[in-house]
This record gives structure tokens, C-alpha cells and sequence, in this order.
């Protein structure tokens, strides 16, 4: 039998400062594509930044990731 787990690290930062979303540069990856070819390419891990209200961030995002925004509302 077989058990596999996956864990996923968020890390996440807050900062009172205007920023042009436009401006927000991704960082890449590199994956096989297409899968077995054995090509390597390279891609953005984000397509677009963009600034939302907490309302709105709230209604985008998952649970989780909405649970760090409150969190971080509870101590500004």
C-alpha cells in the first residue's frame, strides 16, 4: 500500500505602502513540457497581480489563505 501526503507552503507577507500591481514581476519554474519529452521550459508561477479588498480577497482565494488575512486584520 501506498500513502502519499502532500504539503503545501504558503508564504505570505504584508506591507502599508502603494504598489503598482503592474509593476510586480513573477519569479518562474521549470517543468518537463509537454510531459515525457523530455523539453524543459520555463513559466511564470503568477499570470497577473492585482490588489483586491479584504472582501474581495476573501470571496477569490481559499479558506486557508482567507484565514491569514483575517489573522493579520486582528493585529493592525
Amino acid at each position: 500500500m501506498t500513502i502519499e501526503i502532500t504539503f503545501k507552503v504558503v508564504y505570505t507577507w504584508a506591507l502599508e505602502r502603494d504598489i503598482n500591481a503592474d509593476t510586480i514581476v513573477s519569479n518562474t519554474f521549470e517543468i518537463v513540457w509537454p510531459p515525457k519529452s523530455g523539453t524543459l521550459k520555463s513559466f511564470p508561477e503568477i499570470d497577473k497581480a492585482q490588489w483586491f479588498t479584504v472582501d474581495e480577497a476573501l470571496e477569490k482565494i481559499n479558506e486557508a489563505t482567507g484565514n491569514l488575512i483575517l489573522k493579520l486584520l486582528e493585529k493592525i
